[in-house]
């Protein structure tokens, strides 16, 4: 039977999908598993038609496919070993030298500065500094008369 015979195939839902490497073919909450025997290869698209009945059937082009179902994620071998088990490279638990700033407050380490200026060792507020006042709202002229 040719493509253009077959209704059930024409009256289905089609979408397409890649064959995995490990020859499956994700479908909704599952997987379907092509065999390794097959002529299909990993990334090669399918078609996948379910017909209105419910069943499932794979295309490549015009040849259908024989496949099995899976309800869980094919386990697969690792290409790589697993990542390092030992003690991290973390800075805690370290402490500081005795010449580092956090040291603590009774350290003599650094000498305290003295200090001129703005915001150090001077007493006059913040509010009255006028960089770090608030700007006037604006005002609004209206026919040369101001309000």
């Amino acid at each position: 039977m040719t493509a253009e015979q077959d209704l059930p195939r024409i009256l289905a839902v089609h979408e397409e999908r890649v064959v995995q490497n490990d020859w499956t073919v994700r479908w909704q909450s599952g997987f379907l598993q092509l065999p390794r025997t097959s002529q299909m290869q990993p990334r090669q698209r399918v078609t996948v038609c379910e017909q209105l009945d419910g069943r499932l059937r794979l295309f490549d082009g015009d040849r259908e496919l024989t496949y099995g179902t899976t309800r869980t994620e094919p386990s697969c071998p690792r290409k790589h070993p697993p990542a390092r088990t030992g003690p991290t490279k973390s800075s805690q638990g370290l402490k500081p030298a005795k010449t580092h700033p956090w040291r603590g407050r009774g350290a003599s380490y650094p000498p305290p500065a003295v200090a001129t200026g703005v915001g150090v060792g001077c007493s006059a507020s913040v509010a009255t500094l006028p960089a770090l006042r608030n700007p006037p709202p604006p005002r609004y002229v209206r026919s040369g008369i101001e309000p």
